[in-house]
């Protein structure tokens, strides 16, 4: 994966749509994995509640064989139960 690319991520659900951003990608060591972290809780919070909402992450580089694991994590700050939701 070309780490210069990063990833494209964008939301939608039936009602909403919010532009996507290229979410640049790093790594802790020279032979570890790329990663990216972003917060979408602003983003999230404007969508109309009880909707779907799908979030898309497109690998960016050159390289078509590109594999990609995208997950989300939810944490409740009230209670600080942590709900992680991953491709089905």
């Amino acid at each position: 994966m070309n780490p210069e690319g990063g990833c494209y991520v964008s939301s939608y659900s039936y009602a909403d749509f919010f532009p996507g951003f290229t979410l640049p990608l790093q790594r802790s060591a020279q032979d570890a994995p790329w990663f990216g972290s972003v917060d979408v809780t602003s983003s999230l919070k404007q969508l109309k509640q009880g909707n779907t909402t799908t979030v898309r992450i497109v690998p960016g580089g050159a390289d078509p064989d590109t594999r990609i694991w995208a997950m989300i994590s939810i944490t409740n700050n009230e209670t600080q139960q942590v709900t992680i939701i991953s491709p089905q």
